[in-house]
């Protein structure tokens, strides 16, 4: 009657654990590791699901409900760099209850980590902080979110190069090198430079760490600019797919970068199809796999095709200006063709995805990302 394999049973089995097992004050090691060992889709499969159940019980007036709901999403998302405790998890479920409405609680969330001092170095928390009280129209607070996010980062900067790699040291700092490259790759004011300059830096403390190689590749493929830079992304991100061929963002990554080579006559099209398809299949909720796809799709004149792919990004992610401006390029193109082609995948839920930008635990997720 039911065909669950090993992977399901397990994740099931985990998932449990992880729902009733720890209060929400903070991600300890053994649920973390108990998270890490499910699959990554179906993590995030798991941490959307948790995320929509904690907004209705919020809708419903539970509130102690929704927060044992955001819990599960936190340690879903709380990912494998570090044993120690560390606030990924916490910035991933804050945002995307922000983005669906819920800006107060992912305050509410965030705001007793800036009194812990294990992460409150961590510009990433004070920008995700920063974007919620936005929402929230709390100006003051954002304003001094914003402050604070930039002067952590500027701490963090400033010890580049000090240490040798793979040393006690390095880990912990190639870990804030990485979230002062998400900070300047994905919140508010985007400095690419900057943020080539902290992937770098996470590398060269940490070069075989298939996150942080991840992380890099998906950077040069996206924001590099040059012929080495692209060449240097595709075998970076080949490396990390030969070790994980089944993560959907090392997929996802490595077939940005095939598509992404600088000399024309180079680019892999039919390559990175095939990955970016394979990422979308694994993980057909994380809008940006189905953005990079679509680019890929228009790019093959398989215009049908990227204009499913794009309008999935978007309602994946409502604010997604890149895919937005692929919907609007591309609608008029299809619309001057005999016979669309028809849909062969599922379509997914709006709004069901967290961010997956590069991240110390996952790719992500990067600017576009």
């Amino acid at each position: 009657m039911f065909n669950l394999t090993f992977s399901r049973l397990l994740a099931l089995f985990l998932g449990a654990v992880i729902f009733f097992a720890t209060p929400l004050t903070g991600c300890n090691s053994g649920t973390s590791l108990s998270a890490s060992l499910i699959p990554y889709a179906e993590r995030t499969r798991l941490a959307d699901d948790a995320i929509s159940q904690a907004i209705a019980a919020f809708n419903k007036g539970d509130q102690a409900k929704g927060d044992s709901y955001l819990h599960r999403a936190v340690i879903l998302l709380t990912g494998p760099l570090s044993s120690d405790f560390n606030d990924e998890g916490f910035i991933q479920v804050a945002q995307r209850i922000a983005a669906l409405g819920r800006p107060n609680d992912a305050i509410r969330l965030l705001e007793p980590l800036t009194q812990d001092k294990r992460v409150a170095g961590d510009p990433r928390l004070w920008a995700a902080l920063a974007e919620a009280a936005k929402k929230a129209a709390n100006t003051q607070r954002a304003d001094e979110a914003e402050a604070r996010a930039q002067q952590e980062a500027d701490k963090i900067v400033a010890g580049f190069g000090s240490i040798r790699p793979k040393t006690a040291k390095a880990q912990k700092q190639a870990i804030l090198a990485t979230y002062v490259g998400q900070y300047y790759s994905e919140f508010a004011k985007k400095d690419y430079v900057k943020a080539l300059q902290a992937y770098r830096q996470a590398h060269r403390l940490m070069p075989d760490d298939l996150h942080i190689k991840n992380n890099l590749g998906y950077m040069l493929a996206d924001q590099g600019s040059g012929p080495k830079d692209f060449e240097d992304a595709v075998k970076l991100t080949r490396e990390v797919v030969e070790k994980e061929p089944s993560h959907p963002v090392f997929l996802d990554s490595f077939g940005w970068a095939l598509y992404k080579r600088d000399r024309k006559e180079e680019r892999d099209l039919e390559g990175a199809r095939r990955r970016l398809r394979e990422a979308v299949d694994l993980a057909p909720d994380i809008p940006e796999c189905r953005y990079h796809l679509a680019v890929v799709y228009e790019k093959l004149d398989l215009l049908p095709n990227a204009l499913r792919e794009a309008r999935r990004a978007v309602l994946l992610k409502p604010e997604y200006n890149e895919a937005e401006q692929l919907v609007g390029r591309l609608k008029p193109l299809v619309a001057a063709q005999p016979t669309p082609a028809p849909s062969s995948s599922p379509a997914p839920k709006s709004g069901g995805t967290v961010g997956t930008s590069p991240s110390p635990t996952v790719p992500p997720a990067p600017t576009g990302k």
